[in-house]
């Protein structure tokens, strides 16, 4: 990940998979106007860079599911099992193994590999 006063970039294997333009900053970039009218800015006082502009952790995480993150409508190369208005989003999940499953690799590589993570101040 390389960082910088206005934009944030996402790699690997030193390949770019995306980045994200600050802007403004990130109220106006995640339309908190709109999606939460009459709520004050609360890093106005800020750089555009905030909330980043202060100390905080990175979180590296690797989950299955979830509601809200995935559209009703993906299908990766079967659909969603789970729709994300049911009352047992997890259940769904695992009813629908046999489709899943058989797309995922099992081998020994299966799983989330972080060789090393590189944070600089600048």
């Amino acid at each position: 990940m390389e960082w910088t006063p206005d934009h944030v970039t996402f790699s690997i294997n030193d390949i770019e998979t995306g980045t994200v333009k600050v802007g403004t900053g990130f109220w106006a970039r995640g339309n908190f106007n709109l999606t939460a009218p009459g709520m004050d800015n609360p890093w106005r006082y800020g750089s555009i860079m905030a909330p980043f502009d202060q100390e905080f952790y990175f979180r590296i995480s690797l989950a299955v599911g979830g509601a809200e993150y995935f559209s009703d409508d993906d299908i990766n190369p079967t659909k969603k099992p789970w729709r994300n208005d049911s009352p047992y989003p997890m259940t769904d999940f695992w009813n629908g193994r046999n489709d899943w499953l058989p797309t995922w690799n099992l081998d020994e590589d299966a799983a989330l590999q972080v060789d090393y993570v590189r944070v600089w101040a600048l």
